[in-house]
């Protein structure tokens, strides 16, 4: 371990950010840290040991990564900080565009750095993320704007597992965020900046409008923007899935393999130019020369692709490399590695928690241990079998990068292709050795031939045509790639320690190697593997402990804002889904992807038995565009007329096109039975769109389906969104029969629902409210809240306790809201 000195404090820092965020009180670790540092530090220094200062180093990053990253996370912000000046009306905020604008369909999110409140003209601080909606020109980075917007703390959909959003705000300084329209913003003054910089910005437009004139189709022009210049925002959604499903998404990611090939490329050219040159070779620093120029081409290339944070974090690795091949001391690959990723935490901690950061040094850390394993004694071999020896090398490298980042990918994309290694091979060579390199010589060509550019340009666009056809065309096979379930840490810990176990032991098979069974290493490894067995065998016996005696019914009323979405689980892993909640506009933020699928996943669900949709409302419904694409389902059973809402006969063809043909409501049957779980639907009737003139199915919430479900004695109501008057009809039809323990609010406590005869009725022992947080609607309102009072005991709403779990055996039933709060305080 000590042969690579950086590897332990690398370690040793992700353990302090990780504890960090975990717990924020820190200050004791600073004293602790500095105290061991010191005389480590100093004996380290009188006996000339890297050894000795790598463990004085193990403290002092522990301590730096645990504070650094609680500084981030539990500020003590000033009196005049933004945060302290939320409110739910529109106020003029005053501030500087701290960086360049997102520009996405529609809509444009820009940061402010606030200067002060127009309305009080009082100074204020701290970081303001608006997102203003409509077609307009966004400001530019150091433009003073003003913009009128509400001030609204920054806030997660509370379920389990779900994504932190808050904790990704604060990561990057964001405690509060607005919306406002484009005439609501004004440039109060515009920002001179550096004309070396306004000059750079203005041939990035120019090679922009080049691609985009010049290139077609649009499909290609889109992934060429990305490729050359990090835009991926004209990147189609079918497009995505095309590469996700070929395993070839990271792609049009500007990422460590992109700014590490630019840097090969370079490397291999400077090589044989700095060869030539005596006074180089003389010397011995072609090896410097080489790394010095090849600085350069690697900052020109995340400049010009926007060097975004995930940009930024690749530059910053590869110029460590080449770094240490200038100083010329350390050539071992991992502890530069391990260099890269110790700056970079050094710089920003939170780059932890990201994506990128996590799939780039997955994969690199997995290519190099196992390439070291399996790589053999030198061999002169030539022609034809020393193509197949890189060949091979090639497809290691692909298979090796798969299995570090799969985790990740399964955690984020919840995803795999089956494919992706073989397609990384004839893929990576196309678009990595060949567009990219012909479109960074196009850029280059631009100020002095535009001609030259265009050619360039036209050629990285004919090789990059046929790429994506292939892409497209492998996606479309059955096995390319499989829809995964999210893998808990106790899996991931499994497959890592298996995983590394198998590369140890196919290493010592190609290399021919029998080491002893006294060796650590093969200790080590026969160890890993061992409890990696152990511990899945484990997780394994339990999941089909649960699926043959589990007798739980769980119902999880989710909080998915202003919308409904209930998940149940019973006996033998039966699913159903009720509603799938939703915003007006899916491409805005999606529900479905966002936050049903992400807890379905969790459960380990990639089918669902039942799904129910209670009428074709958005926030009902949007949700579920998702689930049907992504999901196996077993029934449909909705109500509505596809003749007049659009969206809702969109649902019903992706439903079709998966082999899910919904049953026409008149034939369902009224009531089922699964193992043990009775499910009743009592409204609307089956003649209901026969009745759409009688004025109360005239409004579609009257037409809400209606289901009671029981399992032993324990049920549960839920109504959609009926109003008064359909309440008033299941009186009528059932009377004490709607008796439930469980009630889930009409209509999201409307005072249009909620009647006194229903409740009586119904004498539900908890009520559940789904609605969102602060809604436009004031949902629920006063009056319904104090029937709510009279009837039932409790009262839960998603909006102050997150999501809502019920546990029942039939007997006993428990509730456990996720937000453990007073559920009569009002938002």
């Amino acid at each position: 371990m000590f042969s690579r000195p950086l590897i332990p404090p690398v370690f040793a820092c992700i353990a302090g950010i990780l504890w960090g965020s975990a717990f924020t009180e820190t200050g004791p670790l600073v004293f602790i840290a500095f105290g061991a540092f010191l005389p480590l530090s100093g004996f380290a220094l009188y006996k000339k040991s890297t050894q000795i200062f790598s463990l004085a180093l193990i403290p002092a990053v522990f301590a730096f990564g645990a504070v650094s990253i609680s500084a981030r996370l539990s500020p003590d912000h000033p009196e005049n900080h933004i945060s302290r000046f939320t409110r739910d009306f529109r106020s003029l905020v005053v501030g500087v565009v701290d960086s360049d604008p997102l520009v996405l369909p529609g809509r444009y999110r820009m940061v402010l750095q606030t200067k002060y409140l127009g309305d009080s003209s009082r100074e204020i601080s701290g970081k303001f993320r608006v997102t203003v909606y409509g077609e307009a020109e966004p400001p530019n980075c150091g433009d003073t704007v003003s913009v009128y917007s509400k001030i609204r703390q920054t806030r997660n959909f509370q379920n389990p597992g779900g994504f932190d959003y808050e904790r990704y705000m604060a990561l990057q300084g964001i405690w509060v965020t607005g919306y406002s329209k484009p005439e609501h913003v004004a440039v109060l003054q515009t920002h001179k900046s550096i004309e070396i910089i306004e000059k750079f910005k203005k041939f990035r437009r120019c090679i922009a409008e080049l691609i985009d004139t010049r290139i077609e189709p649009p499909a290609v022009a889109a992934v060429l923007a990305a490729l050359m210049l990090g835009d991926k925002t004209q990147i189609t959604d079918s497009e995505r899935e095309a590469f996700s499903k070929a395993g070839v998404s990271h792609l049009l990611a500007i990422s460590g393999l992109h700014v590490g090939i630019i840097a090969f490329i370079c490397h291999f050219g400077f090589v044989r130019l700095f060869s030539y040159v005596p006074w180089l070779l003389w010397r011995g620093w072609t090896r410097k020369a080489t790394a010095a120029a090849c600085v350069f081409p690697v900052v020109f290339y995340g400049i010009l692709t926007g060097m975004s944070i995930s940009t930024q974090r690749a530059v910053m690795m590869v110029l460590v490399f080449l770094a240490a091949l200038f100083i010329d001391r350390d050539s071992d690959v991992s502890n530069t590695l391990a260099a890269a990723g110790l700056a970079i935490l050094m710089i920003d901690p939170a780059a932890l928690f990201s994506i990128s950061f996590q799939l780039s040094f997955a994969a690199v850390a997995f290519i190099i241990y196992g390439v070291g394993r399996i790589r053999q004694a030198k061999k002169n071999r030539r022609g034809i079998q020393a193509v197949f020896d890189k060949l091979k090398m090639i497809i290691w490298v692909s298979i090796f990068a798969t299995l570090g980042t799969a985790p990740f990918i399964m955690t984020y994309f919840h995803r795999i292709s089956l494919v992706g290694p073989f397609v990384n091979c004839m893929m990576i060579p196309m678009i990595g050795f060949i567009v990219i390199p012909l479109g960074l010589l196009s850029v280059f060509a631009y100020p002095f031939s535009g001609r030259l550019s265009e050619m360039l340009l036209d050629a990285s666009a004919f090789i990059l045509a046929p790429a994506m056809k292939l892409i497209r065309s492998i996606a479309k096979w059955p096995f390319a790639s499989v829809e995964t379930t999210i893998p808990t840490p106790m899996e991931i810990v499994c497959f890592y320690s298996i995983s590394c176990a198998l590369i140890y032991f196919l290493g010592v098979r190609v290399r021919k190697v029998h080491p002893a069974s006294g060796q650590p290493g093969f200790k080590a490894a026969v160890a890993a593997c061992v409890i990696g067995l152990v511990l899945l065998g484990a997780d394994i016996s339990r999941r089909i402990h649960d699926y043959f005696r589990n007798t739980e019914l769980s119902v999880t009323i989710l909080d998915v804002g202003q919308g409904s979405a209930t998940f149940l689980t019973g006996p033998k892993r039966t699913s159903m889904l009720i509603d799938g909640g939703g915003f007006y506009n899916n491409e805005i933020f999606d529900v479905g992807h966002r936050i049903v699928s992400p807890f379905i996943r969790r459960l380990k669900y990639k089918s669902l038995d039942t799904v129910i949709l209670s009428h074709p409302d958005s926030d009902h419904m949007n949700g579920l565009f998702y689930i049907a694409s992504h999901y196996r389902v077993g029934d449909f059973l909705s109500v509505g007329d596809p003749e007049k809402y659009q969206n809702y006969k969109d649902l019903l063809s992706i439903f079709s096109e998966q082999g899910v043909r919904p049953a026409a409501f008149d034939e369902t049957p009224r009531r089922r039975r699964i193992n043990g779980v009775d499910i009743a639907v009592l409204h609307p009737p089956k003649d209901y769109l026969e009745r759409g003139t009688i004025l109360s199915r005239q409004n579609d919430n009257n037409n809400s389906i209606v289901v009671k479900i029981v399992y032993g004695s324990v049920s549960f109501l839920f109504t959609g969104d009926i109003l008064a008057d359909a309440e008033a009809e299941l009186c009528e039809l059932y009377g004490d029969r709607l008796k439930s323990d469980v009630l889930i609010a009409p209509h999201h406590g409307s005072k249009t629902s909620s009647t006194e005869r229903f409740l009586k009725y119904v004498n539900p022992k908890i009520v559940v409210i789904s609605c969102g947080w602060k809604n436009m609607f004031h949902f629920p309102h006063s009056s319904v809240l104090e029937r709510y009072a009279k009837y039932s005991r409790d009262v839960y709403r998603t909006d102050i306790n997150g999501a809502i779990v019920f546990q029942t055996d039939g007997e006993s039933l428990s509730v456990r809201p996720w937000v453990e709060q007073n559920s009569a305080q009002s938002p």
